[in-house]
């Protein structure tokens, strides 16, 4: 019984790693409009740091072309306030 329930934890376990959380687009959509609507580096970098919790992780080839445009978008606006 215990090596059967252990078998089945083990193969949920590797079932999920490889499984990655693809970001929503709405979600990016929200950080873009609130990293555009920042007059201050403090703000552009308080948005920064959300897009990082939301991204962490995944790499490019994880976002569709829709995904990789809004965060370019938010890229272009956080750079107007001075961050990376």
């Amino acid at each position: 019984m215990r090596t059967t329930l252990f078998v089945l934890i083990a193969a949920a376990s590797l079932a999920f790693a490889g499984c990655k959380k693809k970001p929503n687009v709405d979600d990016l959509t929200k950080i873009k409009t609130e990293a555009c609507a920042c007059a201050d580096k403090p703000c552009a970098e308080k948005i920064d740091k959300q897009m990082e919790k939301l991204l962490d992780g995944l790499d490019e080839k994880d976002l569709d072309d829709k995904a990789t445009s809004v965060v370019m978008d938010i890229a272009m606006c956080l750079a107007k306030q001075g961050v990376h």
